[in-house]
């Protein structure tokens, strides 16, 4: 399986605990230079200030930004290279003793996908069981868990994802929530592979997410959109 770790270049340390964990399972990886979205606003043209107010209740930090286009970058070589699928990776994620299944828990799965869930800082969402395979499960969820540290992407999903973030307002992983509803196919694959480390984060280098003042009212909003939205997409 093909792995393509999203790392900045000055990110040495983030680097090379990465590389300890990957040594120990043999697991060979592809380098994709991360987006440093302070350095020059130009490369940010794909997000759009004025959807934000609407879709999203604080404005995207330059890091947040620069981790999108750094994920977009990750989904065009999946394209480019017509790859069947690629696991994508932060770099702040060890692997762990079930990614050993996880070839065999993907092949499990009978029917399209675009998008794997392998990662979840707060196992918090309910999953329903769908596939099973020796000790790993592959589960739908209800809504799909924040975070983008890991994941399996198809050739498919590549596309789809390429196509409906060309022009984006929200961070990473709740652009993905939203397209799990109705746009992406996406599972989770449990015991998860991957476990995310405790490190400070790369995109607050670039802004401090919690310093950035957010309207409640929008996000009460955008909630409540949200839930009429899956609620929508589940009766049809």
């Amino acid at each position: 399986m093909k792995i393509l770790l999203i790392n900045l270049p000055e990110s040495v340390d983030r680097l090379k605990l990465f590389s300890e964990s990957a040594k120990h399972y043999s697991a060979d990886f592809s380098i994709i230079t991360a987006v440093n979205g302070s350095e020059d606003r130009a490369i940010c043209q794909g997000y759009s200030a004025r959807a934000n107010k609407l879709n999203y209740y604080k404005k995207l930090t330059p890091g947040e930004i620069g981790c999108f286009l750094s994920h977009r970058k990750a989904w065009s070589v999946i394209f480019e290279q017509k790859l069947t699928f690629a696991i994508v990776l932060e770099d702040d994620v060890m692997f762990e003793s079930s990614f050993k299944q996880l070839g065999e828990a993907i092949d499990k799965i009978k029917e399209p996908w675009d998008y794997i869930k392998l990662n979840e800082v707060h196992e918090k969402r309910a999953a329903k069981t769908m596939y099973t395979t020796n000790n790993l499960s592959v589960v739908k969820y209800n809504k799909l868990p924040i975070g983008a540290s890991a994941q399996v992407i198809s050739y498919s999903g590549a596309e789809k994802l390429l196509k409906y973030t060309e022009s984006f307002s929200r961070p990473v992983d709740v652009e993905l929530q939203w397209l799990s509803v109705d746009k992406i196919k996406a599972f989770g694959i449990k015991p998860y592979p991957f476990k995310t480390r405790k490190l400070q984060s790369d995109i607050d280098r670039f802004g401090k997410r919690n310093k950035i003042n957010g309207n409640p009212i929008v996000k009460f909003f955008n909630l409540l959109k949200f839930q009429v939205h899956l609620l929508k997409n589940i009766t049809h």
